[in-house]
């Protein structure tokens, strides 16, 4: 979710690219003595923010996904599993309760629609797993809150705190044969960061921790 505190009238574009290797097993809680899959995915995410006043600002985010799973088993005919595609839209609203030079305090409530392809297939035509697909298939809800304490320690210090809770729907697959649904998400994330100038620009610096169940 993209929360931030805009001044009216501002329009805030962004891409981010993440990276993510999955290379361990586990049974429970315990790891697996020997691996025998790993996946990579990689989303790159373009959002667009737009303050229509200084207390409520719209924004819509869209990721392009590629997935990549390789077995080394080597126990079934299948080549490495693969998707690529648009994924699912996300649209929020933001409403700022207070900003002060001071600190300032953020809402948000978001809707994500299954624009993904849900529907990516292996090279015997049959479906991928949930997991690999671009789309989840599913309508879902997200709520947010932001937190910000300007100026402290006596200087240009800044903490910032977040917290989001997504609600997933249910997503069908195989023609609307077979329901599934994600868990829901719970994250939190704090931390500190700093103005630092160096030669004439603005290095900032910063310090977080995040809490993901």
């Amino acid at each position: 979710m993209g929360m931030d505190f805009l001044e009216k009238n501002t329009v805030l574009f962004s891409a981010a690219y993440d990276y993510n290797i999955l290379d361990k097993e586990f049974t429970g809680n315990q790891e697996s003595g020997s691996s025998s899959r790993s996946r990579i995915s990689q989303t790159l995410l373009f959002r667009v923010q737009w303050a229509i006043t200084n207390k409520w600002s719209v924004a819509v985010s869209l990721p392009y996904v590629w997935r990549k799973e390789t077995n080394s088993t080597q126990l079934t005919n299948f080549n490495d599993l693969q998707s690529s595609g648009i994924g699912d839209l996300f649209t929020q609203v933001n409403y700022t309760l207070f900003n002060t030079n001071r600190s300032g305090l953020l809402f948000s409530g978001a809707l994500k629609f299954a624009t993904g392809s849900n529907n990516e297939k292996n090279d015997l035509d049959l479906d991928l797993p949930a997991d690999m697909q671009p789309g989840t298939g599913s309508t879902d809800y997200a709520f947010g809150a932001l937190y910000q304490l300007s100026h402290i320690f006596g200087g240009s210090f800044y903490f910032n705190a977040s917290s989001t809770f997504r609600i997933n729907g249910n997503g069908t697959r195989f023609g609307g044969k077979q329901t599934f649904k994600f868990g829901n998400e719970f994250q939190l994330i704090a931390g500190f960061s700093a103005e630092v100038i160096f030669h004439s620009s603005k290095v900032v610096p910063a310090l977080t921790a995040q809490y993901r169940r």
